[in-house]
């Protein structure tokens, strides 16, 4: 396969998604790993093919949902 060398490391991408998990933003885990916005979310994308959904905490999730759109009714 040829093409532009991967920016992160494997280790460093599943870092970057535990990162996520603990609350991190979007923003902040760019900034950490000096990577484009787009590529942390490329990133998270391939870790949910491979992993599943991350578990954001309670706060993050609420948050993404009322972007998203989605309204939970309890």
């Amino acid at each position: 396969m040829s093409g532009r060398p991967a920016t992160l490391k494997a280790v460093e991408e599943f870092e970057l998604r535990q990162f996520r998990e603990a609350g991190m933003s979007i923003e902040h885990c760019a900034s950490y790993f000096k990577v484009s916005r787009r590529t942390v979310m490329r990133v998270l994308e391939k870790q949910r093919r491979l992993f599943g959904q991350e578990k954001l905490p309670r706060r993050q999730s609420a948050r993404s949902d009322m972007a998203r759109g989605v309204i939970k009714v309890a």
